[in-house]
């Protein structure tokens, strides 16, 4: 196909980027706000693909894991606070 070297380059230079961006995200962002964007990496992908690109919709078996992926980075940031909120008052005593 007339598409495939410039598909082939586009997806090649498109994933460089991102790699660079992750590896700016880790020197300047905490890294449990980076590990927890990047769990909702495969979440926000399928999304995309089906509101984008009219790719298939996603599986009642995706769709539950990508709820559980939201909720356990709802659940890590509460209680990260949390410990911070804890950490801090022990620190200040």
């Amino acid at each position: 196909s007339d598409y495939l070297w410039p598909g082939i380059i586009g997806m090649g230079t498109l994933a460089i980027i991102g790699h660079v961006f992750i590896t700016e995200a880790l020197k300047r962002l905490p890294l449990l706000v980076v590990s927890l964007s990047l769990t909702l990496t495969p979440v926000l992908q399928t999304t995309f693909a089906y509101f984008l690109i009219g790719d298939d919709a996603p599986s009642a078996q995706t769709i539950i894991g990508g709820a559980i992926i939201i909720s356990g980075i709802g659940l890590t940031m509460v209680f990260e606070e949390r410990r911070r909120q804890r950490d801090s008052v022990v620190v200040d005593n």
